[in-house]
């Protein structure tokens, strides 16, 4: 795994000057909304929310809209970012309980 991490597009503070000189706009994945189906926007939101708490498979697919966690996990951890997993019994929509996986960002 890389010591590095470099911070996904979009990652910076609102307002943030891109490379060009320019206000990022409506192509920054941080200013869309969940429709952005996008690999590189489903982990842009993946990791705001490992940033202030764990996600599990469930609360991502339901919330942000991820069909995949485990796929964008993998990406992110490619990129650098220590991410744990735990396995938890989480309940379904239909209220049936499932082994679900517990995604949550190490700081280090």
């Amino acid at each position: 795994m890389r010591t590095k991490k470099e911070p996904l597009a979009g990652l910076e503070p609102e307002g943030a000057k891109n490379k060009a000189g320019g206000l990022e706009g409506k192509n920054n994945p941080s200013t869309r909304n969940n429709q952005d189906r996008s690999t590189e926007a489903q982990e842009l939101r993946l990791l705001k929310r490992l940033i202030s708490r764990p996600v599990t498979t469930f609360d991502a697919r339901k919330y942000l809209d991820i069909p995949h966690p485990a796929g964008r996990v993998l990406g992110l951890r490619q990129k650098g970012y220590d991410i744990e997993m735990v396995m938890v019994d989480d309940y379904s929509q239909a209220g049936r309980v499932h082994r679900v996986a517990l995604y949550s960002l190490r700081r280090g």
